[in-house]
């Protein structure tokens, strides 16, 4: 019986997310201002990007039509700005950098200050993406001056950590360090617990590359202590990699194994399937250290399988992120018909929990 009924609720739950953006454009009937229903698409696309790309499309297009429709010059830059968004994640840099331009030049025109540092850093991390890493700079500097002029600290810790990524990019490792301590002394100042355990995990990460193998440990310990105030359980997986990594060049086998395996328990809690290909190779590297060259050629077998597959699943990524165009109209609530499929749903629902009860009894 509880199979069944999971079953009710599972439908009930597919119809009624399926007729989700009729839902919200019945809803936006009901708003009398555009710039309103602007607000209302944006944010229900920008919530499901990762999600339901094709369903967040449908909401970008459509408050890209009532951005137009206002005349709005910030609501349509908003609207361009969840597109480029969308064709940022789709992989499609030329269309998402179009998008972002737009998106810009409009908040210039306004003197939007937040808007442009919104901007800048998006345009900053296409450009990074795209290699030309002297504009991925000037952008992530732009956006630096501006949070810094209005005071939104946390962004500036954020364009410190996209500013050392890139010199790390660069082999720029001195220049990098720089940019993670900066981002680090805000996170203090500020309290900030998100952006320290992200300074953190960079500067271990540049430690072990720069061979500071025990300031790297220090780092990897202060970043879970900050990930565990969050409760950030997922995001420890990078640490416990990084401590295996760490002692590993330490040739401590087993300090590396044991941060290894309690990494590889938090890459099966949370299917971290790019966190598991890294530790597939660091074992194969750690068997190879202990002489054990049969367990070492079978977990770089392990390594290459993933790693394949992972590039084969980004690469589909692609065609689910081809986006069909869905004409967006204005509609009327005298014109606009919208069957109850979710009523209908959980009626069929509450009509078979009946029955089973009754049937129930009756054994």
């Amino acid at each position: 019986m509880q199979k069944q009924l999971a079953l009710v609720f599972i439908l009930s739950f597919t119809i009624s997310y399926a007729q989700n953006f009729d839902s919200l454009l019945y809803t936006s009937v009901k708003i009398n201002s555009d710039t309103e229903k602007v607000n209302l698409f944006y944010l229900e696309g920008f919530e499901t990007r990762n999600k339901v790309p094709q369903y967040a499309y449908n909401c970008a297009k459509q408050a890209e039509y009532f951005a137009l429709q206002s005349k709005s010059q910030k609501h349509i830059a908003k609207a361009y700005n969840l597109m480029g968004i969308l064709y940022y994640k789709k992989g499609d840099l030329k269309t998402a950098l179009s998008f972002h331009k737009k998106a810009l030049a409009i908040r210039e025109e306004l003197k939007d200050e937040y808007g442009i540092a919104l901007s800048e850093t998006n345009l900053g991390n296409i450009y990074s993406d795209l290699k030309n890493y002297e504009a991925a700079e000037l952008s992530y500097l732009s956006a630096l001056q501006i949070n810094s002029k209005i005071g939104n600290e946390k962004q500036c810790g954020n364009c410190y950590i996209n500013l050392g990524v890139l010199k790390v990019a660069q082999n720029q490792l001195n220049e990098a360090e720089k940019y993670f301590y900066n981002a680090y002394k805000i996170s203090k100042t500020i309290v900030d617990y998100e952006i320290e355990a992200m300074a953190l995990n960079n500067l271990s990460y540049l430690n072990i590359t720069k061979g500071n193998y025990e300031i790297a440990i220090n780092n990897c310990f202060d970043a879970l202590k900050a990930k565990d105030i969050m409760e950030n359980e997922f995001e420890k997986t990078d640490s416990y990699l990084n401590l295996a990594k760490a002692f590993y060049y330490l040739k401590d086998f087993a300090n590396s194994k044991f941060y290894l395996a309690k990494a590889d328990s938090f890459c099966t809690a949370y299917d971290y399937t790019e966190a598991k290909c890294q530790l597939y190779k660091l074992q194969s590297e750690i068997y190879e250290g202990e002489s054990n060259f049969e367990m070492a050629l079978n977990a770089f077998k392990r390594y290459t399988l993933l790693k394949d597959s992972i590039e084969l699943i980004n690469k589909s990524i692609v065609n689910e992120y081809t986006f069909s165009e869905k004409e967006s109209t204005k509609l009327t609530e005298k014109n606009f018909f919208k069957f109850p499929y979710l009523m209908l749903s959980l009626l069929i629902g509450g009509s078979i929990f009946i029955l089973f009860y009754i049937l129930k009894f009756k054994k």
